[in-house]
């Protein structure tokens, strides 16, 4: 269990599956007012149209729902959703500020994204300085430099994005990499829409940022869910050479055996050395191998009833062309 200050988190009820005998929704509410609830506030059709937010609770949209019981009863529900209530969400907040930077970053699977750093700036109650550009191409496009005045807005009220250049300015330039930010190895252009050109370190056995970005998807929600198991200390073994191929994540409790450890830590090992069993899918989903999630992790375990199969049928690139959903990039 975890315990939170009272006075850290706050509860505004919206809902309730009681209805107290009373006939509307809005008497409900009041209702638990008088329980001593706090409700979530009202707005009016001038809030939606003037794009008003509550002042006191940070929130992305607003949900309109039929105040009798009766006419919600008749109007009834799909399997996803109410026919009595209407979502609607606000427009992204947004704020202007200038350029700084451009960095760039390898992911997990290769790919070179900029990122963009701008003098900070205040959206939904959360200060922020970068954003990612997404892929060379966007990159290209915004035609930002070094001091432009720029659109900042925050999608869906969490991630900051990049809008638009105000004004480009006469600021230096920036460059795009040749050479793999991590390893140095010259990178390759890959895509060929108008929207999507990346920039693809192909050296995935030894370029150091992939391999971190590989470990940290292993133990991730999507790979083995080892709660606790979080980017840093991820970054801090693998710096310390504790963790250099992903055999050596499940010995970690050996690697680090006689080491003063802190409660963190113990915890993952505690975890790692009482793993269950996993799906086929989960496991070759985890690996970080490019283009293969849980999807076509699937697709491809879906073929194959032993360990000793599917190591056969991942060498075997007309079997896995044969497999339904299965492209020549994800083979190759």
């Amino acid at each position: 269990p975890v315990t939170i200050r009272a006075d850290k988190i706050s509860y505004n009820v919206y809902w309730c599956s009681e209805r107290f005998g009373l006939e509307t929704y809005s008497a409900v509410m009041d209702k638990l007012r008088d329980f001593g609830f706090s409700t979530a506030p009202e707005c009016q059709y001038e809030d939606i149209v003037n794009n008003n937010r509550p002042p006191l609770l940070p929130t992305d949209g607003i949900v309109s729902v039929i105040d009798s019981f009766s006419d919600q009863d008749e109007l009834g529900s799909t399997n996803e959703y109410p026919r009595w209530g209407v979502a609607y969400k606000f427009p992204p907040e947004q704020a202007e500020t200038i350029a700084e930077n451009v960095s760039w970053e390898t992911g997990r699977t290769g790919r070179v994204t900029p990122v963009l750093t701008y003098k900070a700036v205040t959206l939904g109650g959360n200060t922020n300085t970068e954003c990612s550009l997404f892929n060379h191409r966007h990159f290209i496009k915004t035609g930002v430099r070094k001091g432009s005045r720029i659109i900042i807005a925050r999608n869906g009220d969490v991630i900051p994005y990049f809008v638009k250049v105000v004004e480009a300015g006469l600021g230096d330039e920036f460059k795009t990499p040749k050479v793999c930010p991590s390893c140095s190895s010259i990178l390759m252009y890959e895509g060929k829409d108008e929207k999507n050109i990346f920039l693809t370190c192909k050296n995935t056995a030894d370029c150091p940022a992939q391999h971190i970005q590989r470990f940290i998807n292993f133990v991730s929600r999507k790979g083995l869910d080892i709660k606790g198991y979080g980017d840093k200390m991820m970054e801090k073994h693998v710096g310390e050479g504790k963790v250099s191929t992903l055999p050596d994540i499940l010995n970690l409790g050996e690697i680090l055996s006689g080491e003063g450890l802190d409660r963190n830590t113990e915890k993952v090992i505690e975890k790692l050395n009482n793993l269950g069993s996993y799906p086929a899918y989960k496991v070759l989903g985890a690996l970080g191998i490019p283009g293969v999630a849980e999807g076509t992790a699937k697709l491809i375990t879906a073929q194959v009833g032993s360990v000793e199969d599917l190591i056969a049928l991942l060498k075997d690139v007309k079997r896995l062309l044969d497999i339904e959903g299965v492209g020549v990039s994800t083979v190759n």
